[in-house]
């Protein structure tokens, strides 16, 4: 393993690849085995570390400031310390680490990263993963500002899979007049210009997560 860090916010983006069976089932300081399914539907940014790396240091700060400032939109840092325990008790303690940490043997790096699409072992390397258990994102190297911003703001914004938001339109509105705009757009939480809305006055409208919108008289998809 070794350290890696760049001045250019696109040089450690990795394309995403199949990873297959990717799994994490690691203990925290205290002993507790955890597994990613601990978390299950919240956006999860994995971030993986080891206490000597110099960029991993740097990035702490701005995890902590996420998981503070994010977290009650359903983000989740999880780090995953490459280090013997006492170093990464210490680690947390100097740093002041907020979220879960959890506990790898580094002789276990050789296998652990590359699995999960890190082939070189070069650290820190963050993989984020969306409510729905895929992996969106990943990055190695340092995770920047542009970075969260463009890949993980998105997924904190985007409605939980599964959930449905009821909106019943005002009387006398037409469908012309919701189809195309932000007015329905209060209600199902979808961004009006991907959404073609149909209704019947007087009628209730389901707006579904999966991009469908289901009206008593059917269902109308994606324009």
């Amino acid at each position: 393993m070794r350290a890696g860090g760049s001045g250019r916010p696109d040089s450690g983006r990795v394309h995403l690849q199949r990873l297959g069976h990717a799994t994490l089932d690691l203990q925290d300081p205290e002993g507790q085995r955890h597994t990613l399914h601990d978390w299950h539907g919240k956006v999860i940014l994995l971030n993986f570390w080891a206490s000597w790396c110099g960029p991993c240091q740097a990035e702490v700060p701005d995890l902590v400031r996420y998981q503070r400032e994010y977290a009650g939109q359903g983000l989740q840092v999880i780090g995953v310390g490459l280090d013997e325990l006492s170093r990464i008790r210490n680690f947390i303690r100097t740093f002041g680490i907020t979220y879960p940490v959890l506990v790898s043997d580094p002789s276990r790096g050789h296998e652990l990263l590359p699995r999960w699409g890190d082939p070189r072992q070069i650290l820190p390397f963050t993989v984020v993963i969306g409510r729905d258990g895929h992996i969106h994102f990943m990055q190695v190297g340092p995770l920047g500002e542009e970075a969260f911003a463009d890949y993980v703001l998105p997924l904190l914004n985007a409605p939980p899979p599964g959930r449905q938001h009821e909106y019943t339109p005002p009387q006398n509105t037409s469908e012309t007049q919701l189809s195309g705009v932000g007015r329905w757009n209060g209600g199902c939480r979808a961004r009006p210009q991907r959404f073609r809305v149909g209704w019947e006055p007087g009628g209730k409208t389901v707006c579904r997560t999966d991009a469908a919108v289901e009206l008593q008289g059917g269902i109308y998809g994606v324009s």
